[in-house]
């Protein structure tokens, strides 16, 4: 929806600043360090769908690089941004480049350092529902507690960052969005300092092909309109002991988020807890591959699990 906007465009998903940050962010640069910016960009799988003119974003940084002001990771990353956005997109008049990917949930307080002109949007989903949709792919945790645990960190770090960081931060909830979307995406331009568009409603009749790899399943509802019974399935498709199970363990953020819980707060059992402990594994593995483990290793098993389970 934000990338039918004219002055909005939004990239495929493609986590190319926390892949290269720990090698670009620190030191001065140089023509040998942009050609390897370059060659590392294109290392992910996923960041080929962005389809750069990797020509121009050479350009760019080396134009900024020959400047007063100098090149530094920051500055680097926004080329790549303006680059897609003017060449890729075919913007002209563009006014912020969006980022969508998940996992940025677990970063957004280094990216708020790195882009503190940045602005968030934090969309909610009822963690009931959330866990039922990943429980129908083949490319996640298959076990309640675990992705209730890691719904709940997830929401928990963005909410706090939120908290340090209220100005750059708007929260927005998908039932609404799904039930409503003209408010919301009102709300949504706002904060980004764009008038709202109506054409952003009609967002399945331009829906790009090929938009997160070709024939991609998981992103079949971009050709479709909006389905505001996507809203509260749980009430109908999850066991009340899923339920009862979410609750006891993401039922602090859920009731934070304006959720409310079928039941009486539960407790866990010692099984459930391990179960649970599965999610904290999961999360923990994920902030660890880009705190310590070099980019080429971090790229090349992303690109080998998400061949695997047919997600690229």
């Amino acid at each position: 929806m934000l990338d039918r906007h004219p002055q909005l465009a939004v990239a495929p998903e493609g986590f190319f600043i926390m892949n290269l940050r720990r090698r670009f962010a620190r030191g001065p640069w140089s023509h040998r360090r942009v050609e390897a910016f370059c060659r590392d960009l294109l290392l992910e799988n996923r960041m080929r769908t962005w389809q750069l003119d990797i020509q121009d974003v050479r350009a760019r940084l080396l134009a900024r690089l020959n400047s007063s002001q100098g090149l530094d990771f920051r500055s680097a990353c926004e080329a790549v941004y303006t680059s897609y956005a003017e060449c890729t997109a075919g913007c002209s008049d563009v006014v912020c480049v969006g980022d969508k990917n998940p996992h940025y949930g677990l970063f957004a307080d280094r990216l708020v350092r790195l882009f503190p002109g940045a602005r968030f949007i934090h969309i909610v989903r009822d963690a009931r529902d959330n866990v039922l949709s990943y429980k129908q792919v083949p490319f996640d945790l298959d076990d309640t507690a675990a992705l209730a645990y890691r719904w709940a960190r997830y929401n928990h770090e963005l909410m706090e960052v939120a908290a340090r960081h209220p100005a750059s931060f708007l929260r927005i909830h998908y039932e609404r969005l799904i039930a409503d979307p003209e408010p919301t995406l009102s709300e949504v331009c706002a904060f980004l300092g764009v008038d709202f568009e109506p054409s952003m409603l009609s967002f399945f009749e331009r829906a790009p092909q090929g938009f997160y790899g070709e024939g991609s399943a998981w992103f079949d509802k971009l050709g479709k309109p909006l389905d505001a019974s996507q809203a509260r399935k749980w009430a109908s498709d999850m066991l009340p002991s899923e339920v009862r199970l979410v609750e006891a363990v993401a039922g602090e953020a859920l009731h934070a988020l304006g959720y409310e819980r079928s039941s009486m707060r539960p407790g866990l059992s010692p099984i459930e807890r391990a179960r649970a402990g599965v999610g904290w594994g999961s999360v923990a593995a994920e902030k660890a591959i880009f705190g310590i483990v070099p980019a080429r290793w971090r790229i090349w098993f992303i690109n080998t699990y998400r061949s695997r389970t047919g997600r690229v």
